[in-house]
């Protein structure tokens, strides 16, 4: 279909530019501040509180959202000011949702998606814990993935005390933040971690299809959908750090590892008008042929990083509404 109405006056046919590589990381992270961070807190009702959690490169933030914590829930109300606080007392547990943000890797933390956080605990009624992992190219692969593995370890240890069931741990991102989600299940199957319930990939990069052989990449990848090429070769040599890193290795690039199976129910989110819709599908077809719960879901109109503007594009909201379905059925 053609693009969405909402998302062309929102660009107004503007071309991007590739930043990353070329401008200096401290500024680009600060422009896309100015332009993101805690701009849109249109969901006072979700609650949210800043802690820190252990991590090997040190203390790792985090933001912790829950549902209707407002004077019904008694839960909350005991530990908003200490989240690792005993909660024999609460309500049911609640579904969680580990949060990684997108950002090329490079850019963007727990401000930048505070709205995206805030409507997944309200729409899911579920608690959200949003990890601000390191960052390339000061810290580059796997930093980030074991940062997400630390964060994931240390909900599944603390669940009774935050009130959430551990039965339902889940995990959900955006482009970089899918990836990471992506390589987080691999990673705690292959190391006896906590099983992970469900994962939602919003828009990933999987590497199921290459950079340079993606027919969405020649079709998309000029600067007119929001996603140029040479961003996301600047992306990918960033996140390696000049590393060797093996065409093989799952835990980088996820959609490379098959045939391979796996429990956790999976939502693949795709973009229509994405230079990484071939690859979010390709990753998405090895994991139906291995036989694993897969659901792709495409939005037809919308570009990459949709989801960061979900209150002025409404087709955003079928995001939200597949990823409500799968974590109910």
């Amino acid at each position: 279909m053609p693009l969405d109405p909402q998302v062309a006056a929102h660009y107004g046919g503007r071309r991007i530019q590739n930043v990353l590589g070329v401008v200096p990381i401290d500024k680009v992270r600060a422009a896309a501040d100015v332009i993101y961070n805690d701009k849109r807190k249109v969901i006072p009702e979700i609650e949210a509180t800043d802690f820190t959690i252990p991590g090997e490169g040190g203390e790792i933030p985090v933001r912790l959202y829950r549902p209707g914590c407002s004077m019904q829930n008694k839960h909350w109300n005991k530990c908003k000011n200490d989240p690792a606080k005993s909660a024999a007392e609460s309500e049911e547990p609640l579904p969680l949702i580990l949060y990684f943000h997108g950002g090329a890797f490079m850019m963007h933390n727990i401000a930048s998606h505070d709205s995206i956080c805030r409507r997944l605990s309200r729409d899911l009624h579920c608690i959200v814990l949003s990890v601000e992992y390191r960052l390339a190219p000061e810290h580059p692969y796997p930093a980030a993935l074991h940062d997400a593995w630390a964060a994931l370890c240390w909900a599944s240890d603390h669940a009774s005390e935050i009130g959430v069931d551990p039965g339902r741990l889940c995990t959900a991102g955006d482009s970089s933040g899918a990836t990471l989600c992506a390589a987080l299940n691999w990673y705690s199957m292959d190391h006896q971690g906590p099983a992970i319930y469900a994962q939602f990939l919003y828009y990933g990069l999987f590497g199921a299809v290459s950079i340079e052989e993606s027919e969405t990449v020649k079709a998309y990848g000029n600067g007119d959908y929001v996603l140029p090429k040479d961003m996301l070769l600047a992306t990918e040599k960033a996140y390696l750090g000049g590393q060797d890193i093996p065409a093989s290795d799952a835990y980088c690039f996820p959609g490379r590892r098959f045939p391979a199976r796996t429990n956790t129910r999976t939502l693949v989110v795709v973009a229509e008008y994405d230079p990484l819709r071939a690859d979010g599908e390709a990753f998405a077809a090895a994991l139906k042929a291995a036989d694993s719960p897969v659901t792709l879901f495409q939005i037809t109109g919308m570009m990459h990083g949709f989801m960061m503007l979900w209150e002025q594009f409404d087709r955003a909201g079928e995001a939200f509404a597949i990823t409500r379905k799968l974590l109910m059925s």
